[in-house]
């Protein structure tokens, strides 16, 4: 397991109370509420997928541990089918866990199952959630790897990763950047959508691609645009700037480097590539639409 903490939780607000009263965070209160992100490796059917876990945390001598408590539920969030893990940030709670007491953090962590690199019997959740510790007691900007042991989960590493957090960043690019992964170069989380509603939006563009669609393939398109998929897919489609810039990098050869699969994972050199794509393809964009050119071209 891997997690990682950002202290960037400015309001809060009593279950039992309506959405709208919310009260600041007491920065002088001895409780501390925190962020957490994480990707939970375990073997297949261990962790169970759009359930809320309540965990205990601690700390010794050998660093950071975590134990799971009580059995994961169904937090009932609305539209979960067509959120990320951050726009089901707001709705996440956590309550002291049974088994706790004053000497122990506790915390509540959302899974959602990935497609992230693993062993084949192994499956790898990308988690979010809140902690609630003692002032000061866990460190921001630092990746804790965590493994299982004796009923537990230990720390058997910290490492920390200064940018995982820029300022005024939101919690979907620090998934997005390339610091997750236990073996061989670190990657990125571009989504963290349902596999369910990944695998609906990519048969949607594969329909919208063909050529000449039959009758049958008409209907799936109609009935998947209905769906989580086609509402995340729909802002893309009602913006004609949006749509010129996909042309365009048609055009240039691009496409395929600007559309990473959700579930692709790219690292760090693969990312760089995307960017240079999207750079090239918005000066075209930005020559294309100012006249003069704002920039002559280089030949």
């Amino acid at each position: 397991m891997q997690l990682i903490f950002r202290d960037a939780v400015a309001h809060r607000r009593d279950a039992s109370q309506p959405s709208w009263e919310t009260r600041p965070v007491d920065r002088e209160s001895p409780a501390q509420v925190m962020l957490g992100l994480g990707l939970v490796e375990a073997p297949r059917g261990a962790v169970e997928d759009e359930r809320m876990a309540d965990v205990l945390l601690g700390a010794d001598a050998g660093g950071l541990f975590l134990r799971f408590a009580g059995t994961a539920y169904d937090p009932g969030f609305h539209w979960a089918g067509e959120s990320d893990l951050p726009g089901l940030g707001t709705e996440i709670r956590t309550r002291p866990p049974e088994g706790w007491s004053p000497e122990l953090a506790f915390g509540s962590f959302y899974m959602r199952e990935t497609r992230f690199p693993a062993p084949p019997d192994r499956i790898v959740h990308a988690a979010l959630g809140l902690v609630v510790v003692r002032r000061g007691s866990l460190a921001e900007r630092v990746m804790f790897d965590v493994e299982a042991r004796n009923g537990a989960l230990l720390q058997t590493a910290a490492a920390p990763e200064p940018g995982a957090f820029e300022a005024g960043s939101s919690i979907g690019q620090t998934f997005a950047s390339p610091i997750w992964g236990w073996d061989g170069s670190r990657r990125a989380i571009l989504s963290t959508l349902t596999l369910g509603t990944i695998d609906a939006m990519s048969r949607i563009r594969s329909l919208e691609g063909l050529p000449d669609p039959t009758p049958e393939q008409e209907a799936e398109l109609a009935q998947l645009n209905t769906g989580p998929a086609g509402s995340v897919l729909s802002c893309g489609r009602s913006d004609p700037t949006f749509r010129r810039y996909q042309e365009i990098a048609r055009e240039m050869g691009l496409y395929e480097q600007l559309a990473i699969a959700p579930d692709n994972y790219p690292d760090a050199a693969a990312l760089e590539r995307r960017e240079q794509a999207i750079a090239s393809v918005m000066r075209r964009l930005t020559d294309a639409e100012l006249d003069p050119p704002y920039a002559p071209r280089v030949a």
